[in-house]
């Protein structure tokens, strides 16, 4: 038996797990309890992508991978905070510069929420491993950093989840388990985003983030660890700084057509 058909199951039960929930999370959704305005000016049912989480935790379990406790452990507690920003965000401030300065006015908003969770969560696992300290501090960043990524991305009918696919992708070529079954939620998701239907929404997006920090800590030798790190961390700075991947990615071509590939 080869390692393909020792990890298929897990990603095979997280597909059919969100095929079967999503439907369930857009009624929920359907009469504007939870909505959010996508990038047409409509309100969709948003944090749709929590179906993602249920399903998720059986199929990682399914791989008994060495990191599935750590796995469940952040992609749980980022769902929550990206929950609470879904259901109570909205304010005005926007990025993480402004959450921090709307805390240092003494507002906490849902952002500096999420914040403090992915803290608390990119802490734990990075102490919990045990690892030396100059592997426990590229650890916790790496997890912290990556928890927001795919979130960053989440401004086009299923560009999150392609950008997912493709960082998923070669986690688990890089000899990752527990990325299989989130791999397989992101495909059983992806129509209903390119459709229109329905959206990732903080809770779906940075859950995701947090199964790629977690797969990247343990799947990537520590020089790889730095690069993955500075790949994400300089997203971050490039967003923040207030660049507009939405204005850069249809100039360049290739980018383009895999941005608009399977759009209604």
């Amino acid at each position: 038996m080869n390692l393909i058909t020792l990890l298929l199951p897990g990603a095979i039960v997280t597909y059919l797990g969100v095929r079967l929930l999503v439907p369930g999370f857009i009624c929920l959704n359907r009469d504007g309890r939870l909505s959010a305005e996508n990038h047409r000016g409509e309100f969709l049912p948003t944090a749709v992508g929590l179906a993602l989480l249920p399903a998720a935790v059986v199929g990682v379990w399914l791989t008994g991978d060495v990191a599935a406790a750590d796995a469940v452990i952040v992609t749980a507690v980022l769902a929550v905070a990206g929950l609470l920003d879904d259901v109570a965000g909205g304010g005005r401030e926007r990025g993480l510069a402004g959450h921090l300065s709307a805390a240092r006015g003494g507002r906490l908003t849902a952002g500096t929420v999420r914040i403090v969770f992915a803290v608390s969560a990119a802490l734990f696992v990075s102490v919990a491993r045990g690892a030396p300290w100059p592997e426990l501090v590229i650890d916790f960043g790496l997890i912290l950093v990556a928890a927001n990524f795919i979130n960053l991305f989440d401004t086009g009918p299923g560009r999150a989840g392609k950008v997912f696919l493709a960082a998923g992708g070669i986690l688990a070529g890089l000899g990752s388990a527990v990325i299989w079954p989130f791999l397989g939620g992101v495909l059983a998701f992806l129509p209903y985003d390119l459709r229109e239907e329905a959206m990732l929404g903080n809770a779906g997006a940075i859950l995701l983030g947090g199964a790629l920090g977690v797969a990247a800590v343990w799947a990537l030798a520590v020089p790889a660890r730095y690069l993955a790190f500075a790949i994400f961390l300089a997203t971050h700075v490039v967003v923040e700084a207030g660049a507009s991947l939405s204005a850069f990615i249809p100039k360049v071509e290739v980018l383009r057509l895999l941005d608009e590939l399977g759009r209604s």
